[in-house]
């Protein structure tokens, strides 16, 4: 019987053919006998003829086992970076290169196309640029046998051979509105402390849903001889009920926080009732400040459950629809508009630590990052993660998403869809500075703004409204906030007079930045040798006959975070 060995990877070889990285769920069909080592440029021979070996002897005993030797970097998973942009022909890579590479993979159900750096384990260069493509179908051999080649071919013909292509699978483009994901604790405890007004990243949602979202920003209409107060967050957060009620907190999050306020006095209770029997036993007086504790969290607990939540009523929405702007570009478009009481609007402003100091952010300005030469720093306030950090430019990323209409709303409404369906559209992606990923489940519809050191007027202006996240490459999503508000002036037939419009906003150049930290992780333990690791490999081989050691295995459902 031959033996089929997978070598489409040089860093991951295997037998039979194996699932696309990262491996989730159903993707893996059998048992897995896995083995993590260092690839270097002889891996790929002495890897594939381990798992040639291994494949002979498990086809005489009947062992129908997947067969995996992998770099422990690209097990652990592989890092990303933002491209400086001046490495790259923007306007090239926007209105021909992309468009292009969407022509290729017409047939397979892609999801995003990034281009990043994307670590190789391999590479020279050990962050090279990359088109990175996440697909729910990047088991099927199509790619690996006639698109990945295609695109070989017109990338190398476009001067751009240096460029390596990825195939991730992804299941699905990670809408962030929470459902399981804790709210941000401390965040939700400013909600309460608010009585005037919402706060910019607080937790939202339709009311009766079990989702969250994230509140963004405030925005004013201006109809005919009425001012208009809106909060906007995505469309996404705001259906799913049959109610137009919007609340702050979302139902899900109120209820943490009853049950949170609950247990802080039983728990202020218990201190109380411990020290006054100590204090008995002693015969002296109980401690005041345990008192003075207990008084407090009462208070606490009666202000959540007292607090008016009724933030407002849907206004307008976009539902997934498009956007095309006069280059003939298609943009997503998820945003909704619920609108609140003129006395208790969103505050405009919200406190950040910018360092070692406080400051006041001004969040009632937007801007477009149009320049093709800057990368920007930006940061949000969401829901669940709180403050992070991330990198954006004018590189454009693609979706595919799957249109649906607006949901019904109390003002006026012209979005057309013309027919429903996948529709590839463009978007900015957010490449996180932090360990964690820039949005999380329930930080859909925060407000991207910029965090530029050394320009601090800058500071707070918002340039994008962000709603979804890539699992498979970490990278996070947002649609230009300039394009959002003409949409929004558009569709409600008002004016917008806040935020108000700062034209095409500067930063500093990409050698002024740190984009990434986090570590790769490199495992450094077998040597270099082809002895050492053939070596090594038969050792794990005899160990493994011998005991039969589970932890060698990767199960059929079993996940594993390996991009």
């Amino acid at each position: 019987m031959d033996v089929v060995i997978d070598n489409r990877l040089p860093y991951r070889i295997g037998s039979p053919i194996l699932p696309a990285l990262p491996v989730v769920g159903d993707q893996s069909r059998h048992e897995t006998l896995l083995v993590i080592s260092k690839a270097t440029e002889e891996s790929a021979l002495v890897w594939a003829l381990a798992v040639t070996q291994i494949r002979k002897h498990f086809n005489t005993i009947g062992l129908n086992y997947e067969i995996e030797i992998i770099d422990q970097r690209a097990h652990e998973g592989l890092h990303t970076m933002a491209i400086d942009p001046i490495q790259l022909n923007v306007n090239n890579w926007n209105e021909e290169i992309l468009p292009t590479i969407l022509q290729h993979l017409n047939e397979r159900k892609w999801l995003s196309v990034d281009i990043l750096r994307r670590e190789h384990p391999l590479a020279k260069d050990l962050f090279p640029m990359s088109v990175v493509i996440s697909a729910q179908d990047a088991d099927n051999q199509d790619w690996w046998e006639n698109i990945l080649p295609g695109l070989r071919r017109y990338l190398n013909t476009n001067k751009m051979s240096h460029v390596q292509i990825v195939v991730l699978f992804l299941q699905d483009l990670f809408l962030c509105d929470g459902i399981q994901t804790p709210p941000n604790m401390e965040l939700l405890h400013t909600v309460y402390g608010e009585k005037d007004e919402w706060p910019m990243g607080a937790s939202c949602s339709r009311a009766g849903v079990q989702s969250s979202g994230t509140l963004g920003c405030r925005v004013v209409l201006q109809s005919e001889d009425k001012s208009l107060y809106m909060g906007l967050t995505n469309f996404h957060v705001l259906k799913g009920s049959n109610t137009s009620s919007v609340v702050i907190p979302s139902d899900p999050d109120h209820q943490i926080a009853i049950e949170t306020s609950k247990k802080d006095v039983e728990l202020a209770q218990d201190k109380v009732d411990y020290d006054q029997e100590k204090a008995i036993a002693k015969g002296c007086e109980a401690q005041e400040s345990y008192q003075v504790t207990l008084r407090h969290q009462e208070m606490q607990q009666q202000n959540i459950s007292n607090f008016d939540r009724q933030a407002g009523t849907i206004y307008a929405t976009s539902g997934f629809s498009v956007w095309t702007e006069s280059d003939k570009a298609s943009w997503i478009m998820d945003w909704g508009l619920f609108q609140t009481a003129a006395d208790r609007t969103v505050s405009p402003r919200l406190p950040y630590h910018g360092g070692a100091r406080l400051k006041s952010i001004r969040g009632d300005r937007y801007g477009s990052i149009l320049r093709k030469e800057y990368v920007y720093d930006v940061i949000k306030r969401g829901r669940s993660s709180g403050w992070t950090k991330g990198t954006i430019s004018a590189i454009q990323s693609a979706v595919q998403v799957s249109l649906l209409p607006p949901v019904e709303a109390a003002g006026p409404s012209q979005i057309q869809i013309p027919e429903y369906g996948p529709r590839a559209l463009y978007c900015f992606a957010i490449i996180t500075k932090n360990h964690t990923p820039f949005l999380q489940s329930g930080d859909s519809g925060a407000a991207i703004m910029l965090n530029e050191s050394g320009l601090d007027q800058n500071d707070g202006v918002i340039v994008g409204l962000g709603f979804t996240r890539n699992t498979s490459t970490e990278a996070s999503y947002m649609i230009p906030i300039d394009l959002v508000m003409k949409s929004i002036e558009k569709d409600t037939d008002c004016k917008i007079v806040e935020p108000f419009y700062v034209g095409e906003v500067e930063a500093q150049k990409l050698g002024t930045k740190l984009l990434h930290s986090a570590e790769a992780g490199y495992f450094v333990g077998y040597g270099d040798s082809k002895k050492t690791k053939s070596a090594y490999i038969l050792q794990l081989w005899n160990l493994w006959m011998a005991n039969l050691h589970s932890s060698f295995f990767r199960g059929p459902k079993e996940s594993r975070n390996s991009t």
